[in-house]
């Protein structure tokens, strides 16, 4: 039986979708996005699955209310799971109600995922709590305009008398005619007012006033999607503004990779209030390869390079009949802590792993160890890094096999100014110099392979990480910000 999805994004950063909501874009065979859905989240759709826009923004409507409901309603019938994807939460001013109501009357069945909606969820972004105690013991959310796009017929009488927290969603356009009204109405002059604009996100921008004083603010300076909030709580603000406490705040980054997973060093930017765009340039393709239990007897030692090297070959060897049980007498080598950790996820611990986690220091490690009768299988990428092969090749016998390569994905890269660019392979930067003039822009190499394919393509701010671990990213980062301080 098809089901249709009604899933709440929540409101910008996209760390804060929910499990559930998580597991309904992964499970989905076709997905209604909106503008305002952060562009990572449908990374985590299944590479088949049909992905089809329908966002809008003030005064450019992709595509009618009603036309969405019937593209959703057409999903529903053709696949068996239809995600509609919205930002917030579908049944806060997302008009999720009207599409539930469709499915329903087309006899479709359909389950609400919520989100986090940009009026409480947003807020506590910009610092300013819906609710304290001593201020406020409610509130209240609104949307500011009409469906004729003025602003909204209000009892703005009543409004102005209450204590609780005023909320207005979608109305930056009329938040000088909402102050108008509220004051004619008898509102308290001094009444602490906020627009927050883009809200949990690195773009975020806040102005703090009051209704007295809004019109000597230059508004214009915010875009939409903006709230206004309106009450004593904007006061906490100084105090509790988290968000744009943090070290890389409003700075945009660019990771350039060949996974289709969140990238740790995108996730590890994230937590430090950057915003970091993930583009997948291309996939791991893994090689066939028959493995036999008389092969693995030969072999001493097992050096695995990367964290997917771990996942196709334990993979490959499930499918060939075995498990962890076949590497019991091997040393078991790994370049970095990455690997380490994809590795303990068979139940399986490294004996050896270098200080400095790149192809010189681990044969520097095996050749102080090996000996001339020792058999290391070295599974690793076509057309990969050959100096550990031929530095061990001069210590004992190495059995090279290729595993994977990494073919090309139809991908956009806009040619935009970032505050840095990361590339942790060769590959990325191919694909990245194809696509864009940029070569100046600072740029985050893993790698001396990296840094060398970046000065061929002509790149000339390259800072070069000290291991190849995806923290390392930050660290240099943050290093680099900080000098700029300095």
């Amino acid at each position: 039986m098809n089901k249709v999805y009604l899933v709440g994004a929540g409101c910008g950063d996209p760390a804060l979708l929910s499990l559930k909501g998580k597991a309904c874009i992964e499970e989905a065979d076709c997905i209604l996005y909106d503008r305002l859905i952060a562009p990572s989240l449908l990374s985590y759709a299944k590479a088949d699955c049909k992905l089809i826009y329908v966002g809008k923004e003030n005064h450019k409507h992709t595509m009618p209310q009603a036309m969405i409901q019937k593209l959703l309603v057409d999903a529903g019938r053709t696949y068996p799971v239809t995600v509609r994807l919205k930002g917030g939460d579908p049944y806060v001013f997302g008009r999720g109600a009207e599409e539930g109501l469709a499915l329903a009357q087309a006899g479709i069945a359909f389950e609400v995922v919520c989100g986090i909606s940009s009026a409480i969820g947003g807020l506590a972004y910009a610092g300013i709590p819906v609710t304290h105690r001593g201020y406020t013991n409610g509130f209240r959310v609104y949307t500011a305009h009409s469906q004729k796009d003025v602003l909204a017929d209000l009892n703005f009488a009543e409004l102005a008398k209450t204590k609780d927290t005023l909320i207005f969603l979608m109305g930056l356009r009329s938040a000088m005619q909402l102050v108008e009204k509220l004051l004619a109405c008898g509102m308290e002059k001094a009444t602490p007012m906020a627009i927050c604009s883009h809200v949990s996100m690195p773009s975020q921008k806040v102005l703090t006033t009051t209704l007295a004083e809004v019109h000597q603010k230059d508004i214009d300076t915010l875009s939409s999607p903006a709230i206004i909030v309106i009450g004593e709580v904007v006061k906490l603000r100084e105090k509790l503004c988290f968000y744009e406490q943090k070290p890389l705040f409003q700075k945009r980054y660019l990771l350039v990779k060949v996974q289709k997973e969140e990238h740790q060093a995108a996730k590890l930017l994230r937590e430090q209030g950057a915003w970091c765009e993930e583009v997948q340039c291309g996939y791991c393709k893994a090689i066939a390869h028959t493995w036999t239990k008389e092969a693995f007897q030969s072999f001493t030692h097992v050096v695995f390079t990367s964290a997917q090297v771990v996942h196709i070959l334990m993979k490959q060897l499930q499918e060939a009949g075995f498990d962890s049980r076949i590497l019991y007498q091997c040393k078991l080598c790994v370049m970095g802590k990455g690997t380490k950790k994809a590795l303990a996820q068979y139940g399986l611990c490294a004996d050896l792993m270098p200080n400095i986690h790149d192809s010189k220091h681990m044969a520097e490690l095996l050749t102080a160890s090996v000996q001339k009768q020792d058999h290391i299988l070295l599974p690793k990428a076509v057309n990969g890094n050959t100096y550990l092969q031929k530095t061990l090749e001069t210590q004992c016998k190495v059995s090279y096999v290729p595993l994977y390569t990494i073919e090309e994905l139809p991908h956009s890269i806009q040619d935009e100014d970032y505050d840095g660019v990361l590339m942790t392979c060769p590959f990325s930067v191919q694909q990245y110099a194809k696509q864009t003039k940029q070569r100046k822009q600072m740029v985050y190499a893993m790698g001396e392979r990296t840094k060398q394919a970046l000065i061929k393509e002509g790149f000339t701010s390259i800072t070069t990480l000290k291991h190849a671990e995806m923290e390392e990213f930050v660290k240099a980062i943050l290093h680099h910000e900080k000098k700029g301080r300095d």
